[in-house]
């Protein structure tokens, strides 16, 4: 059988959802689903900010998985519309309940995916909790944690920088001034951060001092999963997939996939396609 042609032009219209967490909090997301639906969905957990908007294009990703009779959610984390405060353990309330919503909508296979800063926040979600319908796991231009991503491309100035600035907001939060504002200068592509400490000391801290390091959990994981990484990552360098996939010691089956040429977006044109073909190729041997 030959593989169904993926492009952005392929894909169904998407649904803008809204359903709600445990404690509360409204969440959004685009579904995709399939004219001829099976029972399985692919869920894909965002980076950075935590939002499904942004330079990604995931449209040839939906086309593909619909073709396969697989739905396709892309979901946004609670600290999407503010990232001044941010707990990424938060994303173990977010991702499950977009896995409520996927299975009350009748798909009760479901594959977790990660991209970028998603990568930690999926890897806590499904390392914390015990979802028998998650039978895969993907990985897409992942990064270790924001503190080892950014120290694979620093130098040794920005480097000392940002430890004294993690050193700062950790004796901020200490002294019980944890909601006091903190700065960081180019974290990376010369993105500025401004937090709280105890937002800081979260996302931004070293390994010894935050606990949202996927190397941390990755030996918790027990699906069959699979990293994607493009050779010119210019955020998450390809040591952290390389990292990535030697920590997953325990997962039935783990392969790693390099995209030669991509950058760290699935960037429309030939990269969100090849990604679209790699992933959604992967998927269906998973089930």
């Amino acid at each position: 059988m030959s593989e169904p042609i993926a492009s952005a032009a392929a894909a169904r219209l998407c649904e803008f959802t809204r359903y709600r967490t445990e404690d509360g909090v409204w969440l959004h997301a685009l579904v995709w689903e399939p004219q001829q639906r099976g029972d399985t969905a692919v869920i894909l957990v965002p980076g950075f900010y935590g939002s499904f908007t942004g330079t990604h294009d995931y449209r040839p990703l939906a086309a593909r998985l619909n073709a396969n009779g697989h739905a396709f959610m892309a979901i946004n984390m609670r600290t999407a519309n503010d990232f001044t405060d941010p707990r990424l353990q938060d994303a173990i309330l977010d991702v499950g309940a977009a896995v409520a919503e996927a299975k009350r909508r009748g798909f009760h296979r479901i594959v977790l995916l990660g991209t970028s800063l998603g990568g930690p926040r999926s890897c806590l979600y499904l390392t914390h909790t015990d979802e028998p319908a998650i039978c895969a796991y993907g990985l897409i231009a992942a990064i270790k944690s924001p503190y080892e991503a950014s120290t694979h491309y620093m130098d040794a100035d920005r480097v000392d920088r940002l430890d004294r600035t993690i050193a700062r907001a950790v004796a901020l939060v200490k002294e019980g001034k944890p909601l006091e504002m903190v700065t960081y200068e180019n974290i990376f592509n010369g993105r500025w951060v401004r937090m709280t400490a105890r937002g800081f000391v979260n996302v931004f801290g070293s390994p010894d001092v935050t606990d949202i390091s996927l190397l941390k959990h990755a030996q918790k994981v027990r699906v069959p999963t699979a990293i994607f990484h493009g050779m010119k990552d210019e955020v998450s360098l390809p040591p952290n997939a390389q990292a990535i996939h030697d920590a997953l010691t325990n997962a039935p089956s783990r392969e790693l996939h390099w995209v030669e040429g991509a950058t760290h977006y699935l960037e429309p044109g030939w990269i969100a396609e090849e990604y679209a073909t790699r992933v959604s190729r992967w998927v269906q041997t998973c089930l």
